[in-house]
């Protein structure tokens, strides 16, 4: 009985070896793409010819966003940040009651020790601030700070109370903070004030404080109200992260690959780039498969 068990123990494991042999070899893909030509005129059709198979394949197109070479690219090299928005100040007083500052050290916890613990600095004299209409800032250039791993940016509001005149409101909108590296691409850090993750928090007088909407930052006190000082900051910011850029899954072990093309918009070189893959638990072969691409007006 014993020799038995052992002899079918042997069957066995010469079976299981066996199957393992034979799943171990993942082959390489016989994958290829062309196009038609190597030159097209913006806004044609660039239609893509597959030949071989692969179990699966991704596309990265080259134009913006889906490019290979920056599918790991988390920061913009030498990047320039820049900061806009509007701002209406009316009635009050003629002085300016409203500054804007930023730190690269406030910890985000919104309350009067910590904002007063961190080292703002004061960067108003960059701002175009209204005097009365709805004025745009301008371009206010952050590039000074971009090596932090982070900054808040945000808006103060002193107001002097119990006075005959009412205090100063301000009425924040459009705000916008844009990347850009040295070929001038732009890339979004905030694109709209409701992406700005503010928060308010009063120093001093708390019956008036920031309103916080999609649209705008709101803040002024009547006449004979208590003085004010209310802060609105926004969540951590990198002013040079982006995210990586993206290729699109054209084809997977439960999909076949459709016809592909892709529309061109702007004049340019690009870098057209397919992956193909087999994959399984055993191993996986890749092949890389570019076409350069000539865009013209």
């Amino acid at each position: 009985m014993m020799k038995k068990n052992i002899f079918l123990f042997v069957i066995a494991s010469f079976m299981w070896m066996t199957s393992c042999d034979n799943g171990i070899e993942v082959t390489a893909p016989t994958f290829d793409v062309k196009t038609e030509k190597l030159s097209y005129k913006k806004e044609d059709t660039v239609r893509f010819i597959f030949s071989g198979d692969a179990e699966y394949i991704t596309f990265y197109a080259g134009d913006k966003g889906a490019e290979y070479k920056h599918r790991f690219r988390t920061q913009v090299a030498d990047a320039k940040p820049i900061l806009n928005f509007n701002s209406n100040g009316r009635y009050g007083p003629p002085e300016r009651n409203l500054s804007l500052l930023i730190a690269t050290d406030f910890t985000g916890t919104m309350n009067t020790e910590n904002i007063q613990k961190a080292n703002w600095q004061d960067i108003s004299d960059r701002v175009n601030f209204s005097t009365g209409t709805v004025v745009p800032s301008g371009d206010i250039d952050l590039s000074d700070f971009v090596s932090f791993p982070q900054i808040h940016l945000a808006f103060k509001y002193v107001g002097i109370g119990n006075t005959a005149q009412a205090q100063k409101t301000w009425t924040i909108t459009d705000f916008v903070l844009n990347t850009y590296d040295v070929d001038d691409n732009t890339y979004p850090i905030v694109r709209s004030l409701s992406e700005g993750g503010w928060l308010q928090h009063s120093v001093e007088g708390d019956t008036r404080v920031w309103r916080i909407t999609a649209a705008d930052l709101w803040l002024g006190a009547n006449a004979n109200e208590p003085s004010n000082e209310d802060w609105v900051i926004t969540k951590a910011l990198n002013l040079a992260s982006i995210n990586p850029d993206n290729g699109v899954a054209i084809k997977t072990l439960t999909s076949t690959a459709e016809p592909l093309s892709h529309v061109y918009t702007e004049a340019g070189d690009y870098v057209v780039t397919f992956i193909a893959k087999n994959q399984s638990i055993y191993g996986e072969q890749e092949v890389v498969r570019e076409i350069h691409l000539s865009i013209t007006d």
